[in-house]
């Protein structure tokens, strides 16, 4: 009996916090005085792996004008150091109470949250009182937050693309920034019915301008040898990806090794992915499967070195597309067709079960003139989704920012 009241009491007691952050959330607070002007240009960085995404614009821009905002625990900050560059780390502001109205009992928890996560996100944003936030795709809780937290202090916001936007979360909906900078028009039809109050602007993506310098590290940077090399990109077990997905995919890899003495299989594991399956390949075939990631090579030096890339639904598999590399991609299921398809433009071959996926890589793989077919519509899938291909993308990109933050 104790604990069960012990167990209400706690829920009740939870009530009336997350209430009175709620009803401190319109509170307009002072700025506080600093020691000199803040950043110029803010950049909202939600993982580590974004300030690899960022980096390129802001050494452009100039890291003395640009500061990276992030929330405390992810690891960011001391990235950023790596990187020395400033960061502005979100704080939590105390509150003051009034009576407010409050919403239903079962919305409670979350209009606290979301009033108390304002309220943070204008504090810092009026404590450092940047000219500009930048985002990258920006669909999370903390993005839409800190961009309303933006809107309603007159700053401006832009939202560089960074995924494809495959499944339209609630995040893609009535987005609120003042200007949209995307890979291509492909893109833009994609989120113009959810978010069509948006000014959109085709910029183009900053992979195809590494990929427009064309000095990539050849496949004998990754491991010796002759044979074509076949990338394998993974994606983490998830709602999409089930246990058995994974482990179907390792197993193609480990039958193409066996049914083809001549190719190598390069394995680019995404940065969520801790499945161990291809490091016990890579043990079974150590001359002849590589198992990489991120912070060893780029992603346009791993699709330059390779003559198929394969996967699930990684968003890679467009990307080498772009790049002009065939993507075989394995459909295992409905849930595995993402958009945008490579495979319904012609620009990719699809393959819909382990024995398919085995023939079609181990053939390609070696037949110039097969995977030359896919060509032209690849070039079409390019030019359609990712945009001009003139190595001026990063260019467009701080134009853009320029204009708001000037």
């Amino acid at each position: 009996v104790y604990k069960r009241q012990a167990a209400a009491f706690s829920d009740f007691w939870q009530c009336v916090k997350a209430y009175l952050r709620l009803i401190g959330a319109s509170f307009q607070w002072p700025v506080r005085q600093g020691g000199g002007p803040g950043p110029e240009i803010v950049f909202h960085v939600l993982r580590p792996r974004f300030i690899d995404f960022f980096h390129p614009v802001i050494q452009r821009l100039g890291p003395h004008r640009c500061a990276l905002f992030c929330e405390p625990g992810y690891g960011v900050e001391e990235a950023a150091a790596r990187h020395g560059l400033k960061v502005c780390v979100r704080t939590k502001e105390r509150m003051r109470w009034r009576f407010l109205g409050h919403p239903p009992r079962q919305m409670l928890s979350f209009y606290s949250v979301a009033a108390a996560s304002l309220l943070d996100a204008r504090g810092t944003l009026r404590r450092h009182r940047p000219r500009a936030v930048v985002f990258a795709e920006a669909a999370s809780f903390p993005e839409e937050m800190l961009a309303r937290a933006a809107q309603s202090l007159g700053i401006a916001t832009l939202r560089l693309q960074y995924g494809r936007a495959g499944l339209l979360s609630p995040g893609y909906y009535e987005m609120p920034h003042d200007k949209m900078l995307m890979w291509g028009e492909g893109f833009v039809s994609r989120l113009r019915g959810p978010s069509p109050d948006c000014a959109y602007v085709v910029t183009g993506s900053p992979l195809m301008d590494r990929l427009a310098q064309k000095d990539s590290l050849p496949a004998e940077a990754f491991f010796p040898g002759e044979g074509p090399v076949v990338a394998v990109v993974s994606q983490p077990e998830c709602a999409s990806i089930s246990r058995h997905d994974y482990a179907t995919l390792a197993n193609i890899v480990e039958r193409v090794l066996g049914a083809n003495t001549e190719l190598r299989v390069l394995v680019r594991l995404h940065p969520a992915d801790e499945a161990t399956d291809f490091d016990r390949l890579a043990e079974q075939w150590p001359a002849r499967l590589r198992v990489t990631s991120a912070r060893e090579f780029p992603l346009d030096a791993v699709i330059r070195a390779s003559a198929l890339v394969v996967g699930l639904y990684s968003t890679v598999l467009s990307e080498a597309a772009a790049a002009g590399v065939l993507p075989v991609v394995v459909r295992l299921g409905a849930r595995h067709r993402v958009f945008p398809s490579p495979e319904d433009e012609g620009a990719a071959v699809l393959v819909t079960t382990p024995e398919e996926a085995v023939e079609s890589i181990t053939s390609l793989a070696m037949d110039a003139a097969a995977r030359q077919r896919y060509a032209e519509a690849m070039m079409m899938f390019t030019r359609k989704y990712f945009g001009p291909a003139d190595g001026r993308a990063v260019d467009r990109i701080i134009q853009q920012i320029e204009s708001v933050a000037s």
